[in-house]
């Protein structure tokens, strides 16, 4: 546990370099938050499972959805103005970029005909269903979407524009970093995997999911959208 957390924050360090003195404490907050969302994971998985008979990581989802809503109170209180990490802001107002909003459902489209085409099937679960139904969505896009993206946004101010929506240098870190979450690992024998086809698709999901954000100024939308996605993938794959 402790060796995957260490080198991905390692991963990261070099952002210290890259942004101004004055912003450095946010993208140290960024590697602190990120690495105790990580251990709140893994927690919850070996020592805090709800029910022997869960086969899914709801323990240490539902630690690291505690740990992100207590920073956001923290943040927001202290720090930084993490203002679409507010569940009161209305999606339906909010809509600032229309063709790139279409663009990222269009891609979260192709990776599910992809895994279609490329026969990734898997067995149906009931509790699978109902977890790709709730948790990852409120977990990873209140920590990736929300704290890391608003921290990164502040320590690199520069922004890009893509279609009719604008984003920064925060996005491509942070879908760096998702990609990084799914494909990355390290066994307790010190042994590193990387899968590189997982991470690229897990990487453009959390792009796309983080243009969203980006676009709508709320995180209603991702966490929906995600959700959604985790669900149709699983059905597609399971009942084919």
């Amino acid at each position: 546990m402790g060796m995957s957390v260490l080198l991905k924050a390692f991963i990261f360090l070099p952002l210290l370099f890259l942004c101004k003195k004055d912003k450095r404490i946010y993208v140290l907050l960024f590697i602190l938050i990120s690495s105790l969302n990580e251990i709140g994971l893994k927690v919850g998985k070996l020592y805090l499972n709800l029910s022997s008979h869960l086969h899914y990581n709801w323990s240490g989802k539902i630690l690291s959805i505690i740990i992100s809503i207590t920073f956001i109170i923290i943040l927001k209180r202290f720090l930084v103005p993490i203002s679409y990490s507010d569940p009161k802001i209305s999606v339906g107002h909010k809509i600032k970029a229309k063709r790139a909003m279409i663009f990222s459902y269009g891609i979260l489209l192709l990776v599910i005909v992809i895994f279609y085409i490329l026969n990734y099937k898997q067995q149906f679960d009931m509790e699978q269903l109902l977890f790709q139904l709730t948790m990852p969505g409120m977990d990873e896009e209140l920590c990736y979407r929300g704290i890391y993206l608003a921290l990164l946004n502040i320590a690199f101010i520069k922004r890009y524009q893509f279609l009719d929506a604008k984003f920064g240098v925060g996005l491509i870190i942070v879908s760096i970093q998702f990609g990084l979450g799914h494909a990355l690992s390290v066994s307790s024998s010190m042994g590193i995997s990387f899968d590189m086809f997982y991470f690229f698709w897990s990487g453009a999901v959390g792009f796309c999911i983080g243009l969203i954000a980006e676009s709508t100024g709320s995180l209603i939308l991702p966490i929906v959208s995600h959700n959604g996605f985790n669900v149709i993938n699983f059905l597609v794959r399971a009942l084919r």
